[in-house]
C-alpha cells in the first residue's frame, strides 16, 4: 500500500500485531507509540504520586518555658522521686534564651532506690502504654547544654530512647559518667546508626546518691534533637 508523501509497508501479523502498519524502516506506525506513551507516564504519575520523606529538619525537647517550639514532658520520674524538684523556668543564668530547667536533688533516699532519674516522655505520662511514638528518622544527635552548681557533680547517663511496655522504642542511646563543671557546657548523644522510626522517650538523665551524697543542684538548656 501507498501513501503519498510517506510508504508504509504491511508487515505479517507476527512482526507488529494485526491491522498495524510499520514504516519501511521497521519503526512502529502512531498508534503503537502513542500505548508506549501511555504506560511511560502512568508510571511516571505513579512514581510521583508516593510519599517521599524529607530530611529531618531538627525538634526541641526543651527551648524556653513553655515555648511552642517544645516537645516532650519531664514526667517519667525514677526512684527517690520525692528528693527531686524540678524548676522549668529558672532564669538566672539561662544557656540561651529567656529560661532553663533547674534540678533539685536531696539524696535522702526517700523511697530507698538510691538513685533519681527523669525521661522527657510524649505524650505525658506516657510509660509505653500510648501510642504516641514518633518517628525521627533523620536526626543524627541529641544536643543540649548543662552545669553544675558547684561543679563536679555526677551523672550516671543522659538517654535518649529506650521506653519499653505495649509500645516500645526501636532503640535507645546512652552518654555515660558525665562531671558537670559550674561554666555551661555542651554535650551531645550520637543517634547515627540508630532505629529511630518510633521513639517516645526523647531526652533523660539518671544518677544517685553515692556519687553525689550531699545531694546536687544542676542546670540544663537547649535540648534540641537535630
Amino acid at each position: 500500500m501507498v501513501n503519498e508523501g510517506r510508504r508504509v509497508v504491511q508487515r505479517s501479523l507476527g512482526d507488529v500485531g494485526p491491522g498495524v502498519a510499520a514504516t519501511e524502516d521497521g519503526t512502529a506506525s502512531p498508534p503503537i507509540r502513542a500505548r508506549i506513551l501511555f504506560w511511560i507516564t502512568l508510571c511516571l504519575m505513579f512514581l510521583l504520586s508516593r510519599p517521599v520523606r524529607s530530611e529531618f529538619d531538627g525538634m526541641y525537647v526543651y527551648k524556653d518555658y513553655e515555648s511552642r517550639e517544645t516537645r516532650g514532658a519531664p514526667s517519667g520520674w525514677m526512684g527517690d522521686f520525692r528528693d527531686l524538684r524540678i524548676y522549668p523556668n529558672w532564669t538566672n543564668n539561662p544557656y540561651k534564651g529567656e529560661s532553663c530547667i533547674k534540678f533539685a536533688y536531696t539524696a535522702e533516699g526517700s523511697r530507698h532506690a538510691n538513685m533519681i532519674g527523669v525521661m522527657w516522655q510524649h505524650p505525658a505520662n506516657n510509660d509505653g502504654s500510648v501510642d504516641g511514638g514518633i518517628d525521627l528518622t533523620g536526626a543524627r544527635r541529641v544536643v543540649f547544654s548543662a552545669r553544675g552548681e558547684k561543679g563536679g557533680e555526677f551523672i550516671h547517663a543522659f538517654t535518649f530512647g529506650g521506653i519499653l511496655g505495649a509500645y516500645p522504642d526501636t532503640d535507645k542511646a546512652v552518654l555515660s559518667d558525665v562531671y558537670l563543671t559550674r561554666e555551661w557546657r555542651e554535650y551531645e548523644i550520637d543517634l547515627t546508626d540508630l532505629d529511630l522510626s518510633y521513639i517516645s522517650s526523647f531526652f533523660g538523665w539518671a544518677t544517685g546518691r553515692f556519687h553525689n551524697p550531699d545531694g546536687m543542684l544542676f542546670y540544663v538548656d537547649e535540648i534540641i534533637i537535630e
